[in-house]
């Protein structure tokens, strides 16, 4: 019977034995024992080593000395182009598995990345693209801009590529931008990860490019800005700087110009024109919309709306509302702000809605729903808005229904009701599907999760929450959603705020609670904005803001910043929060365009 001497094996390998033979053969390695091969680099330096082990760890020296070439039959054999110091690192590797990678060596990498891919050690090579992908910063890309475009049979190409769309705005300010050409230009530009805080930004970049080498790259002009997203450009900016552009001044542009001002000068049409040329970039959503909402000082219903850039962070001015209402419901659809139901000045239900316009800076009303309701959710999916559940005009009797706002017919229609009736929760959509989180009635707050189907109109149980909560704040951020605060009820009164944050993994199917923060909050609005590209911040994390709402742990600026990272979040108080202490069931979302624009 086969025994092994230790219980690490894999596929019945003893993994110690294996570690303890490579340490041993390394040792006669440095010894100089029963080596059979001399490698010498171009500088004169040699090393000694074993056929056997070169062979296993690299297919070149494989293929060197089992096939009848000259190398085969001599110990000593030359290798070009190498520098020792990158040949004694890729022979250590060979008898270790390990390779010193330093950030500051930047030289050194480069060297070892082009001699790994020449020897075909391959795992030393995705070693050095992983080390590149974790230390390029915008000073040392054109380096490896360069690197990348003269081996490409390297896969750094994509790592490069990444590292522009991320962080194009600085790029653009280095001598690689300008080296780029017209199809990598191109690239750049239409991807919807590109990270600008504007359109305005983009064409600018797209002009400085133009302009370093006009005769040249005027050819271009026509396939690159067909890659600016012009329709999103403000509109004053539109017609005096755009349109007036000398470059661009080619009867090919003039179509573009046209379908362009279309857009922004008919927006009923939008949900007509709907295209990639008119969907805001995922890192363009920058303005901060706060709408309606109650006033607990002054103890009144509020139709105002403000607006901040979180850029510039600022606040700016934005009309109101024609309906001053709470416990309403907001979202964004072909560019523009929805406001859904919710309750008025006599404590009513409605079933109005309106929608607003950016660059009008003006609200226009829109077909009303079926039926009245208050503490709804929304939620857009496939182009038409969701709305779902919500309460009667006392607060008292939940509701189940379900409407569909289609923008193309400007009709609402009634869908399949929700399983369980509830008001105070929470909606969004995932992967195609809506949501329905949390919530509850006049007597109980609910954990119950939902899910619709707006393909089949159907519903299905999800997992429950870990905790109950009405009055929660829910969005989806990197394919999760997020729950923060809510409130538990008992026979219509508040007894306590829930300070757990929980998320949904929908390859898990469950719910997780995230340790280490708490947020004790209720009747908030949130939404999720662009990332600042900024040394100080990670890449892979997404920003959201808390607005309004009651909170438990402090006073003064009611206005929290959330920092969403793969494993953490990270809460803190927002200083530049207006005067917004003193408002409750209040919506947020957030949009490319300033008001006005």
């Amino acid at each position: 019977m086969e025994k092994l001497l230790t219980s690490e094996c894999e596929d019945g390998i003893n993994l110690d034995y294996v570690r303890s033979v490579f340490i041993q053969m390394n040792d006669l390695r440095k010894e100089g024992a029963f080596c059979d091969v001399v490698i010498e680099c171009d500088d004169g330096r040699s090393f000694e080593g074993h056929r056997i082990v070169l062979a296993s760890a690299s297919p070149y020296f494989r293929a060197m000395f089992s096939h009848n070439m000259q190398e085969s039959q001599q110990k000593l054999v030359k290798i070009q182009q190498i520098e020792s110091r990158v040949m004694e690192e890729l022979l250590n590797f060979s008898y270790t598995g390990k390779a010193k990678l330093v950030a500051k060596e930047h030289d050194f990498i480069e060297s070892l990345l082009l001699a790994s891919n020449m020897l075909q050690f391959q795992q030393v090579e995705d070693a050095c693209v992983k080390f590149i992908r974790e230390h390029v910063t915008v000073k040392s890309l054109y380096k490896f801009w360069q690197l990348a475009q003269e081996h490409p049979q390297i896969a750094l190409n994509n790592v490069i590529n990444d590292f522009i769309v991320k962080h194009f705005a600085k790029v653009v300010q280095t001598p690689a931008f300008l080296q780029f050409n017209a199809s990598e230009l191109k690239a750049f530009l239409a991807d919807d990860n590109l990270n600008v805080n504007s359109e305005t930004q983009a064409f600018e970049a797209l002009l400085k490019w133009i302009r370093c080498n006009k005769m040249e790259r005027l050819q271009n002009v026509k396939s690159l800005i067909s890659q600016i997203r012009l329709p999103l450009l403000p509109k004053h900016y539109l017609t005096e700087n755009v349109m007036n552009e000398a470059v661009l001044k080619f009867e090919d542009c003039t179509q573009l110009f046209k379908d362009a001002c279309e857009y922004q000068n008919y927006p009923e049409r939008r949900c007509l024109l709907r295209s990639k040329d008119n969907t805001p970039r995922k890192n363009t959503q920058r303005y901060i919309y706060v709408i309606g909402g109650y006033d607990r000082v002054e103890e009144r219903f509020l139709n105002t709306v403000d607006c901040f850039d979180t850029i510039a962070e600022t606040w700016l001015n934005v009309a109101p509302m024609t309906t001053a209402r709470i416990r309403h419901g907001v979202t964004v659809l072909d560019g523009m702000i929805y406001a859904v139901g919710g309750q008025c000045d006599d404590d009513v239900s409605v079933r109005t809605v309106e929608r607003y316009d950016p660059v009008a800076n003006k609200w226009y009303d829109v077909t009303p729903m079926n039926e009245c309701k208050g503490q709804l959710a929304v939620a857009v999916c496939d182009g038409k808005i969701y709305c779902i559940g919500g309460t009667d005009d006392l607060l008292k009797v939940s509701l189940c229904s379900v409407e569909c706002y289609d923008p193309v017919t400007n009709m609402w229609t009634s869908l399949t009701p929700m399983p369980t009736a509830r008001g105070a929760l929470g909606a969004a959509t995932l992967n195609g599907k809506i949501y329905a989180v949390g919530g509850g009635d006049f007597h109980v707050a609910l954990d119950t999760v939902e899910v619709y189907d707006p393909k089949l109109d159907c519903w299905s149980t999800m997992p429950s929450m870990n905790y109950a909560r009405g009055c929660l704040g829910l969005t989806c951020v990197n394919n999760t959603l997020y729950v923060f605060g809510g409130a538990h009820m008992h026979n219509g009164m508040m007894t306590y705020l829930e300070e757990s944050i929980e998320c949904f993994d929908p390859k898990l199917n469950r719910w997780l609670v995230i340790s280490g923060t708490e947020v004790s909050c209720w009747g908030v609005g949130i939404c999720s904005v662009a990332s600042v590209d900024d040394a100080d911040h990670p890449e892979d994390q997404s920003e959201l803001f808390i607005v309004g709402g009651i909170y438990e742990f402090t006073e003064g600026d009611k206005m929290l910043r959330v920092t969403v990272t793969e494993r953490q979040i990270f809460c803190k108080p927002f200083h530049h929060a207006k005067d917004l202490s003193c408002r409750v069931h209040t919506g947020a979302v957030a949009l490319h365009l300033a008001p006005g624009s």
